[in-house]
């Protein structure tokens, strides 16, 4: 199937993991993510680290939980992919950086999906 979303986000994620990083991905970072279905606005923080490995990790804390570890953390260019675990399931944020502003996409499961803004603190 030429179109599948999957796949077309696979690709830019390899796409943009192969370019130099533009930004800092480590750091301190609040979002605010609407839901497309209901319009819904939740905020949620995440903490971001540099691993030994070279890769990176960190924790997502949302105002009425428990902080999560962070299932992955995908840079390159002005672009981070990060996959978080929720109570419904995984959710993937598509991120875009323009200096210390963040705008993009979540993706979860059972269509679930919306807009994504914020501010990159640290």
């Amino acid at each position: 199937e030429p179109h599948n979303s999957a796949a077309l986000n696979l690709q830019a994620k390899i796409e943009a993991a192969k370019q130099p990083l533009l930004f800092s991905p480590a750091g301190s970072y609040q979002l605010q993510y609407t839901n497309d279905q209901s319009g819904e606005t939740k905020t949620t923080s995440l903490v971001i680290k540099a691993l030994a490995n070279g890769q990176f990790g960190g924790e997502k804390k949302d105002p009425d939980g428990e902080p999560g570890t962070l299932r992955s953390v995908y840079a390159g260019g002005n672009r981070i992919w990060i996959v978080a675990e929720t109570q419904f399931g995984p959710m993937e944020l598509r991120l875009v950086m323009e200096g210390d502003k963040i705008t993009g996409y979540w993706a979860a499961s059972y269509g679930h999906n919306g807009k994504v803004s914020g501010t990159k603190l640290k």
